[in-house]
């Protein structure tokens, strides 16, 4: 069923190729995060937390035209790593993705938008397209 759904997003729109960064401490949101971008035709690389994703950033910040970015995780948050980023590359497009309410997402003024948990697939997709195309918005 996931991959119907994730064939049926990537037929619906051809986004230009473009990389991803998915960053979340929860293995699961990773990897079917993963799998559904890479199904609507994006690349995507993961980190598992902030730190790694600075990292991640660092090396090859100029690929990346997104980073989707949990907002709580271990090591490093993701508002601490999107500071960062930002300090990288002042024009890094950056979507927050958490189970907490929007009002409590102090970060949310250098974001594209909240992606609220749970989401499905075509939630993720059109956030992603949303993000790489217009004005922040909140999406979930």
């Amino acid at each position: 069923m996931f991959a119907v759904v994730a064939a049926a997003l990537s037929s619906a729109a051809d986004p230009a190729p473009a990389t991803v960064l998915l960053v979340d401490d929860e293995q699961m949101i990773r990897d079917l995060g993963s799998a559904v971008l890479t199904q609507a035709g994006y690349r995507v690389l993961t980190a598992d937390d902030g730190q790694d994703a600075v990292e991640l950033f660092a090396q090859r910040w100029a690929d990346i035209a997104l980073v989707i970015l949990d907002v709580t995780m271990p090591r490093m948050s993701g508002g601490d790593a999107a500071r960062h980023m930002t300090r990288i590359d002042p024009n890094v497009l950056i979507l927050f993705s958490t189970g907490y309410a929007a009002e409590d997402v102090a970060e949310l003024h250098v974001s594209r938008g909240l992606l609220s948990k749970p989401y499905r697939p075509q939630q993720l997709v059109a956030a992603v397209r949303a993000a790489l195309t217009d004005a922040p918005q909140s999406v979930g």
